[in-house]
């Protein structure tokens, strides 16, 4: 990806369109929320349900994966028509992604805690 989008972008590749270059990516991105979700230190812990805490995890990566989603079709978007978007619009679901990180911490401090 990385290659391609620098060949890409210093004008080399110019008759391939972005979102062909963005394709290994958005094809990676659910593997590697699958992956994260089955290597979690926390989806060993035996004391709940398998099925249980597997919903937990996902619930945790969900809104973050989602939204770094977002991002990278935006990203796609802005750069093939670059008067489509603004790079603010462009990066906006990045920082909701971190403010929900960021407002799930105390609950996770505290569930922490109690364990």
């Amino acid at each position: 990806f990385g290659t391609a989008a620098a060949l890409r972008r210093d004008g080399h590749l110019l008759s391939v369109p972005w979102p062909v270059i963005f394709l290994p990516l958005f094809l990676a991105s659910p593997l590697i929320m699958i992956l994260v979700l089955l290597c979690n230190p926390r989806s060993t812990n035996l004391s709940t349900s398998w099925r249980g805490h597997f919903g937990a995890l996902l619930w945790d990566f969900i809104p973050n994966g989602v939204m770094l989603l977002i991002f990278t079709l935006l990203l796609c978007v802005r750069l093939q028509w670059t008067e489509a978007l603004s790079w603010l619009s462009v990066i906006t679901p990045l920082l909701v992604g971190h403010g929900v990180w960021i407002a799930q911490l105390p609950w996770e401090l505290a569930a922490r805690r109690r364990a």
